[in-house]
């Protein structure tokens, strides 16, 4: 964290002293908000090279100007977002190829859908529809099974809840999927021994 802010603050030799401690002051508040400072921990805990702080950094202070003067927490958890989408391709190929399929299948839902969320009992209907016409050559598995799969992505944060509700059935809770048609297709494409059917089935949804 000492790090970070140093990296920051403007140095004692800086030709506009009165600037130099404004901006450094204000470096010192921003890295007493709780936000800013979960940002920049979660990206330690992931990179501890000084290259990708650098990253995180600059776009915060891009969005210093004269009439916003100020570090945003808001910046900070936006570069924390697009860093995160960066990464989700990459990601995938940590997924076994049933992971993959759900993935597909809330991909077809939110096309579907037109961008609403879906549940686990409509991914896995769409799993089931896909399944059904590849029986010679995908495996079926154990509903009990696809929910473990699927609670998997939930936990490395491919699929997120959509509302903060807890009351709900998991089967039933509102998701969104973290990831886009095109970070997809990409990830297919690195994929080692993705079966030609499920890239197939990414580009060509399974009609009822």
């Amino acid at each position: 964290m000492d790090v970070a802010e140093t990296k920051l603050q403007l140095p004692n030799d800086f030709q506009d002293k009165c600037f130099m401690k404004q901006w450094n002051n204000e470096v010192k508040m921003a890295f007493k908000n709780t936000t800013i400072i979960d940002v920049i921990q979660r990206h330690y805990d992931l990179h501890k090279d000084i290259r990708s702080l650098h990253l995180v950094l600059i776009y915060p202070i891009s969005k210093v100007t004269a009439l916003n003067p100020h570090l945003s927490a808001a910046n900070f958890v936006e570069v924390s977002k697009l860093r995160s989408l960066d990464a989700k391709p990459a990601l995938l190929h940590g997924v076994s190829v049933l992971q993959l399929c759900l993935i597909i299948a809330m991909r077809h839902l939110m096309d579907i859908t037109e961008g609403d969320p879906f549940n686990f009992e409509m991914v896995y209907n769409e799993y089931q529809k896909f399944v059904q016409k590849k029986s010679h050559s995908i495996q079926s598995y154990d509903k009990a099974i696809v929910l473990k799969a699927f609670e998997q992505l939930v936990a490395i944060e491919l699929v997120h809840p959509a509302d903060n509700s807890t009351r709900t059935q998991k089967e039933y809770r509102p998701m969104n999927i973290l990831l886009t048609k095109s970070q997809l297709v990409e990830a297919l494409n690195t994929y080692q021994g993705c079966p030609t059917e499920i890239k197939h089935w990414a580009s060509h949804p399974v009609l009822s």
